[in-house]
């Protein structure tokens, strides 16, 4: 098989939820390029028609679906019109998600529940659908789930969200284990996590932040209206058909500086400061001659009281 024909998806039915804008539509775009028939749900329909007619302006074959995933009970029914419309999914992108932003301290409990409904409930309960109806049966299939970067480590200061950062770090989670459980059934399960995208649930973030978000980025840039489309077909695709239970980060953000920094951690850097200073100003003892571990010794027999010595010089 050429390198072309792994990437190719032609005739393969690819399920994305949250596929009507931002990182949705841009992997939706992707998959149809490579010759994917698309069923892409959100919960509005105006925005469903408009990237309808968007798609199918690109040539691709478009199924729309309103449904809201927080509510559980109509996942099967997403589930049926694909099936109806496609005959099976092979493709299951698990992209639709919500963010909140307060303190942890003030974080209202409602907020907490629709983050997690959305970002990890939801995933759970289609991929479970998705699996028993179409991939376990036929022993093949790819899940992929929109993670994101937060879920990899904690917030920059200004960036108020455990809801969303804890709720990633679940997804990345729920990838490992169900690609260990189902990797028997022939079906892989892959998390992809960006970085800072221009999408409606971050443009919040990135007015806030702007540049300072920026420069914490290798690239010095934030994600594209492209850059996630190689990460999603290469995930969909059988050039990727061993891996599984994987990662990718799309646009990482840098380590942070980790020197401790506010009044409950001011303590702690000044015992630091002053070991470092102790160490700098106390004097430097005299290397010690380091002595071999097994020392060598001259042969008993080279001394001249030695029988061996007198039979040798003879000889």
């Amino acid at each position: 098989m050429s390198v072309r024909q792994l990437f190719d998806l032609t005739g393969q039915v690819a399920l994305v939820t949250g596929g009507s804008r931002g990182l949705g539509l841009q992997m939706a775009e992707a998959l149809g390029e490579m010759g994917a028939k698309l069923a892409i749900s959100a919960r509005k329909a105006d925005e469903l028609a408009e990237a309808k007619a968007h798609l199918e302006g690109m040539g691709y074959e478009v199924l729309t679906v309103v449904n809201d995933l927080q509510k559980t009970e109509d996942i099967p029914g997403l589930v049926d019109q694909v099936i109806e419309r496609f005959g099976t999914i092979d493709i299951l992108v698990n992209n639709a998600g919500a963010t909140w932003g307060a303190k942890a301290e003030d974080y209202p409990d409602a907020a907490w529940h629709k983050v997690m409904d959305l970002n990890v409930s939801a995933p759970f309960f289609l991929s479970r659908e998705v699996g028993k109806r179409c991939m376990i049966p036929r022993g093949k299939g790819s899940i992929i789930v929109t993670a994101s970067v937060a879920g990899l480590k904690g917030t920059p200061p200004g960036m108020n969200t455990i809801a969303y950062n804890t709720s990633k770090a679940a997804a990345i989670h729920f990838a490992r284990t169900l690609a260990s459980e189902w990797g028997h059934y022939g079906i892989r399960v892959n998390a992809i996590c960006p970085g800072f995208f221009p999408s409606k649930m971050a443009s919040g973030l990135i007015e806030k932040l702007g540049p300072a978000m920026v420069e914490r980025t290798p690239l010095r840039r934030i994600g594209g209206e492209e850059d996630l489309k190689g990460a999603v077909v290469f995930l969909a695709s059988n050039a990727s058909r061993h891996i599984t239970g994987e990662s990718i980060v799309v646009g990482r953000r840098r380590q942070p500086d980790l020197t401790p920094t506010g009044p409950a951690l001011q303590p702690l850097a000044r015992k630091r400061r002053l070991r470092a200073a102790v160490a700098r100003a106390a004097p430097r003892q005299p290397a010690q001659p380091s002595r071999k571990l097994f020392p060598q010794r001259t042969p008993p027999w080279t001394s001249p009281t030695h029988p061996r010595s007198s039979t040798c010089s003879s000889a």
